[in-house]
């Protein structure tokens, strides 16, 4: 899980031939760190590609969601969605993972990262200002989970 975080965290954008758009003229991958409890993580990532996969540090992950039309929506909806958050999100050069009940959205755009820290409880409440990338990420792990073979 590790070792892909940080790839999708320094690949530059250059190197995936990736170029700012109308659309996404900032981002052109989120990734969100989300602390289930004090020792299990999960990082899901969505790209403007329409890649999007799920890394956990136990056992369970889903890669490749690109393969899924569904999947794929989803995965530029949340990069769209971002877009409007990139200028307030706080550059970072290093990229950890949150500390529990804190939530880290990564703002992968073609000018470098930035990061966005939300309180899980009230992402989830809906209450949050950035409560709508939490529900759309919520959206894209659920369509990870139904494109995975069980």
């Amino acid at each position: 899980m590790r070792e892909l975080r940080t790839k999708i965290l320094t690949t530059p954008s250059d190197k995936l031939k990736l170029l700012p758009s109308a659309e996404a003229p900032f981002v052109h991958t989120v990734l969100m760190d989300w602390p289930m409890d004090e020792e299990n993580m999960v990082t899901v990532y969505g790209s403007l590609t329409g890649d999007a996969s799920i890394y956990t540090n136990s056992a369970f992950g889903v890669i490749g969601g690109i393969g899924h039309a569904n999947v794929r929506s989803s995965a530029v909806e949340v990069v769209k969605a971002a877009q409007s958050f990139y200028e307030e999100a706080k550059p970072v050069v290093t990229y950890p993972y949150p500390i529990p009940a804190n939530t880290y959205f990564y703002l992968i755009g073609f000018q470098g990262v930035r990061r966005i820290q939300a309180d899980t409880a009230s992402l989830q409440e809906g209450t949050h200002r950035f409560a709508v990338l939490g529900n759309l990420f919520q959206k894209l792990i659920a369509k990870l989970r139904m494109a995975t073979p069980k």
